[in-house]
């Protein structure tokens, strides 16, 4: 029988454990986003390199946060949603918790954030923020 470990699962523990600290009001789902909340939803594993002692591999996951504006205009909307992507980008930043270590990864980073209106629901706004990190993996 072959033993490993679910590294994804680590990997989106660390990252809900680290947002719920900064965001203690705000819920985390992994199925369906909510106003107000966030969604955390795996995207890739890439191998990055082979080792004599394992593999380096990057692990890619979507942050997005839905923000429900209500009678704001367009330009709240913007300045309240784009203020939780700058605290996100700053709390995954590599001198804060890019090695955060009960997940074991490094080089954490946020790759880019994409804004967008609900087209069905416009006083809907989300960001959709692309965290990535590095994790060794000993054989």
């Amino acid at each position: 029988m072959i033993t490993y470990s679910n590294i994804t699962d680590r990997v989106i523990d660390g990252m809900s454990d680290i947002l719920i600290t900064e965001f203690p009001s705000s819920q985390i789902s992994f199925d369906k986003i909510r106003p107000n909340s966030f969604l955390i939803k795996p995207e890739e594993d890439n191998l990055i390199e082979l080792t004599s002692f394992g593999q380096r591999r990057e692990y890619v996951a979507t942050i997005t946060y839905e923000l429900k504006i209500g009678g704001q205009d367009n330009r709240n909307g913007i300045k309240a949603i784009s203020n939780i992507a700058e605290r996100i980008k700053r709390l995954f930043a590599p001198d804060n918790n890019s090695s955060y270590s009960p997940s074991g990864w490094y080089n954490a980073r946020i790759l880019s954030v994409e804004y967008e209106r609900d087209e069905d629901s416009p006083e809907i706004m989300r960001a959709l923020i692309t965290f990535a990190c590095e994790i060794q993996e000993n054989s």
